[in-house]
């Protein structure tokens, strides 16, 4: 078959209502399928229904067909199934939505000049969903991995208070260390990874009308010899799933992304759990972000065996684990 045909937006909008409506979404009407990417994390843990392709296939209208929706790096944000359909049809080209949170600049709908997003509201209850990540700030999406601000913001506003020590020893893209400076906490990040502590420096140098402070430089969530016994008030923190995103492709060999056996990295990660412990302040909060996975088409739930790391290294569990 050949390239798709005229662009279709979705049967509730006409064309121009939708780009009215959706100030941060751009359309190309014509994209090659080879050039879109998809997450290594999504791609692991979402497995695709071939019941559902086949459906696609057999109802297949290129003049009902609805875009999928990329950003602006390229990678897949929906639209799984009608991406595989496309390469199963050999289509060269698909109609895309490219969602770009850069395209209004300072003036966005999720900005202020102060750096505070417009719409947030503190969580209260315990399931959160944040349909669209946040760009205030200096917060980027180019980061593989990391997480969505609104996370760090809820979790630093219910569990600290300002001038507060937050610790963040995997510190990947910043965030933790941006929400603790606008919301006046001071902030210590380490990262085993150059790159990723030269990039939360940049994202750093923003001025705030507080006097807390942030630093960042290379280090290791196992081995933080530099902090104290009890010396945090709350740890967050966001690590690697294993090797789903890797870091430092193979170069360096204290990246935990770098490990592919999961009994491996948990071993690894558990260490650096009883550093956390350590420098931890007594009934303060640890806060990790860490989701399941699949493996050779196996469910892996990575948050589970983590929290059964964590509950064994708490004071008094020795016996427990010498039981296990």
């Amino acid at each position: 078959m050949g390239n798709f045909g005229e662009y279709v937006p979705a049967p509730q909008y006409s064309r121009n209502s939708f780009r009215s409506e959706q100030k941060n979404l751009v359309f190309n009407e014509k994209f090659l399928v080879d050039k879109i990417k998809i997450e290594p994390l999504i791609d692991h843990q979402i497995e695709i229904d071939y019941d559902r392709v086949s459906n696609i296939l057999l109802n297949f209208d290129q003049k009902l067909w609805e875009p999928i929706l990329i950003d602006d790096d390229y990678y897949l944000l929906d639209g799984r199934h009608r991406l595989e359909v496309a390469k199963l049809l050999r289509l060269r080209y698909i109609d895309v939505i490219i969602e770009n949170d850069d395209i209004n600049g300072s003036e966005g709908d999720n900005k202020e000049a102060d750096g505070k997003p417009n719409d947030f509201e503190l969580e209260q209850t315990t399931v959160w969903d944040f349909p669209k990540r946040g760009s205030w700030a200096t917060h980027k999406s180019d980061y593989r991995g990391n997480f969505a601000p609104q996370v760090a913001r809820n979790v630093i506003l219910n569990y600290s208070q300002e001038q507060d020590l937050i610790l963040d020893p995997m510190v990947g893209g910043g965030t933790t260390l941006i929400e603790a400076r606008l919301l006046n906490r001071n902030a210590i990040g380490y990262d085993v990874n150059f790159k990723a502590v030269e990039i939360t420096k940049e994202r750093l140098n923003f001025w705030v009308n507080n006097n807390s402070k942030q630093a960042v430089s290379l280090g290791d969530v196992r081995c933080l010899t530099e902090l104290k016994d009890n010396s945090v008030d709350l740890i967050l923190t966001h690590p690697p799933y294993a090797n789903i995103i890797t870091y430092s492709n193979g170069e360096n060999p204290d990246d935990l992304s770098s490990i592919s056996s999961i009994n491996v990295f948990l071993d690894q990660l558990e260490l650096g759990l009883r550093e956390m412990f350590r420098v931890l302040k007594p009934n303060r909060y640890c806060a990790i972000l860490i989701g399941d996975t699949r493996k050779s088409q196996h469910y892996v739930p990575l948050s589970f065996f983590l929290l059964e790391r964590y509950h064994l290294n708490k004071p008094g569990q020795e016996k427990v684990r010498q039981r296990r």
